[in-house]
Formats: C-alpha cells, structure tokens, sequence
C-alpha cells in the first residue's frame, strides 16, 4: 500500500470517528441530562412521599391526642362538647385518608383492608367516647378501660401501618429508610 491510500483510509477513518463522535456525543449529553433529571425527580418524589407519610403520622397523632384529651376532660367531670368532638376525629380522619390515597402516586399501594384495619377500631373508639360524653356516668367502665383500651389498640394498628408505609416507600424509591421499630417507639419515648 502507498502513502497516499493510508493516507486516504485513516482520513476515512478520522471522518467516521468524527462523525460518531457528532452523533453519539450529543445523545451521551442526552442520556446523562435525562438521568440526572430522574435524579432530581426522584428526590422530590420521595420529599413529597415523606411529607404524606408524616401528614398521616400527624394526623394519627393528633387523632390519639383528642381521644385521649376528651378522656381526661371527662374523667375529670369536665364536659365534652360532641360537635367539636365529631368535627375534630372528623377531620383527623379524613386527613389520613386523603394522604394514604395520594401515597399511590409514588408506588405506594395502601388496600382498602388495611385501611379498615386502622379505621374500624378508630370509629369503634370515637363510638365508645360518643357514649361516654352522652352519659358520663353511665359509661364509667369505658371512661375507665374501654376507651384507653380502644386507643392503645389503634396506636398499634398506626404504628404497623406506619412501618408498612415506610418500608414499601423504601422498596418504591429504592432506598433504605430506617428508624426505630414501631414496637419499640413506646418504650424509646417516641410515637
């Protein structure tokens, strides 16, 4: 072979190089902007994941806190106004249903199972408490066991859901999302 034909040939060469690199280099540029993207999608995808899932531990939260307030009130002969009541495990409620709906959209499946686990003990909760502020004296034992039974029962049931929640969150985003484990939160003082 001449000079001149391997000349012409790593010229050839060079062109095709070139002209991969125009092509394949941009789409490179591509590809790693659209990852970078997901990145910063899936960041705030689990922001929002998070903020639900605690919206539904605030609203559980405070669920348990107005049980256990109206308890006190009327063990102590402090009346219980039942429209404030209704309004309040009303909204709790409806709070912690919206967000479990809305935890769908990162993955997240909550059955309608696993939501009558939760909500039927908190109703039959909310029934004994309505009782309770009826007729005071008359639901002594439900002041007394019955509803702080009824209470510490959901508290479990949420806690469970909660650990649920936060493991599947885990799988969905593919991460590991770690904390204590809910049968511990009593005892380390947290809930």
């Amino acid at each position: 072979m001449d000079q001149a034909m391997v000349a012409g040939l790593w010229a050839v060469g060079g062109a095709a190089v070139g002209a991969a690199g125009g092509y394949f280099g941009p789409l490179q540029l591509q590809r790693r902007a659209h990852v970078q993207e997901r990145a910063t999608l899936t960041d705030q995808a689990l922001q929002e994941a998070l903020e639900l899932t605690a919206e539904v531990r605030t609203a559980g939260a405070m669920w348990e806190h107005d049980m256990l307030g109206a308890l006190r009130n009327l063990k102590a002969g402090r009346a219980v106004e039942l429209a404030d009541f209704d309004a309040a495990m009303r909204g709790h409620t409806q709070q912690i249903r919206e967000s479990m709906s809305r935890l769908v959209r990162y993955g997240l499946h909550v059955s309608s199972a696993t939501m009558q686990r939760l909500f039927t003990p908190m109703r039959e909760a909310e029934d004994q408490m309505r009782a309770a502020i009826a007729d005071p004296v008359g639901s002594e034992d439900a002041l007394r066991v019955g509803i702080y039974g009824a209470v510490r029962a959901v508290w479990g049931i949420r806690h469970e859901l909660d650990h649920d929640i936060v493991e599947e969150l885990s799988v969905s985003m593919g991460l590991v999302i770690t904390g204590p484990s809910w049968r511990n939160r009593r005892r380390l003082g947290t809930r």
